[in-house]
């Protein structure tokens, strides 16, 4: 059985990171507000590892799966650090591990200390114009950024606990706080509920964690206008109908309310890894390439104007002036 890893990137720039074990050992870039997904199977050990300008930071060391049945994950700043990351399994905050404002809290440590500390720490500390610290070198390489560390990390380098079962994982990475912000919501039938996020989000919401599936990709205040902006795409999939709507009166939306997954051709099927029938990748990623008979029955049953199937032109944005809108799945 697989699950998988969703790396989340909280910053206001591109993040490359090195992937050991999973996705055919390729980087990944995650986009800004962004979140990538990879597939890792069950009794497999890897790690996602943060780079700036090419250099190795800081790491979720995760075990999938391990042999008592339970996942086992850590940060580890072992090889260096230049930003925040956190690590968890999705819908279990309790096993929240690593330091949200590590960065900061490095910095904050780093202008207390006094002038001696501060030269024996030039060959590892590395400041930018202002003399903040932007990044540091492996902590098993020099003492001294050993003791900065633990002057305000407590058990710094063995953050692992062993949570219950084997769940799908949530990476975060951000230069400020690489709290997880993403909410996961139970939603009854015939239901609704709200939830607020900040204004920076840039994301989408899904059924479940699991793809194939439907996304509704949304922001909360778009930088040219203040406005939420939202669409859907099926590039990721498609589980089922969505809509996306304004919610400041001026009547907006788009999106498609009929069953698509019902009557679709065999090949387009990729369920999903709980079994749950859904339509595949128009796109492709690690699960399979692009699936032409997704995309034929997609574009037939929906259309690229009201729903992404291939590319990122030509369907309609619904913005909403006063930073809400509502989202219906079918």
């Amino acid at each position: 059985m697989s699950h998988t890893i969703f790396v989340q990137n909280l910053s206001d720039h591109d993040q490359e990171f090195e992937v050991h074990s999973w996705n055919s050992e390729r980087n990944i870039v995650v986009g800004a507000g962004q979140i990538v997904g990879i597939e890792a199977h069950d009794g497999t050990t890897g790690a996602i590892i943060a780079l700036h300008e090419g250099i190795e930071g800081e790491q979720a060391e995760i075990q999938k799966n391990a042999s008592d049945g339970n996942d086992v994950i850590d940060i580890s700043y072992d090889v260096g650090a230049g930003g925040n990351m956190t690590v968890q399994q999705v819908d279990n905050p309790a096993t929240l591990k690593g330091d949200p404002s590590f960065m900061q809290h490095l910095d904050d440590a780093y202008q207390s200390a006094d002038e001696d500390t501060k030269q024996s720490l030039e060959p590892c500390v590395h400041l930018d114009d202002n003399g903040t610290v932007v990044r540091i070198d492996s902590i098993n390489a020099f003492p001294q950024l050993k003791a900065l560390v633990s002057s305000f990390a407590d058990n710094y380098s063995d953050q692992s606990s062993v949570p219950e079962g084997s769940t799908d994982i949530q990476v975060t990475y951000n230069d400020g706080d690489a709290t997880p912000p993403n909410p996961i919501v139970t939603v009854k039938a015939n239901d609704s509920t709200f939830v607020t996020l900040p204004g920076s989000f840039k994301g989408r919401v899904q059924r479940g964690t699991q793809l194939p599936a439907t996304w509704v990709e949304f922001q909360i205040s778009a930088d040219n206008d203040g406005a939420a902006h939202g669409d859907i795409s099926l590039e990721q999939g498609c589980d089922g109908a969505a809509k996306i709507s304004a919610t400041d009166g001026s009547g907006r939306s788009n999106g498609f309310t009929d069953d698509i997954v019902s009557g679709a051709p065999g090949a387009a099927f990729q369920n999903k890894p709980d079994g749950t029938r859904a339509l595949a990748t128009t796109m492709g990623n690690w699960i399979s390439g692009p699936n032409q008979a997704a995309i034929d029955w997609e574009n037939q049953k929906v259309g690229q104007r009201k729903a992404y199937i291939q590319g990122g032109t030509g369907t309609d944005d619904v913005a909403s002036s006063n930073k809400c809108l509502s989202v219906d799945f079918y």
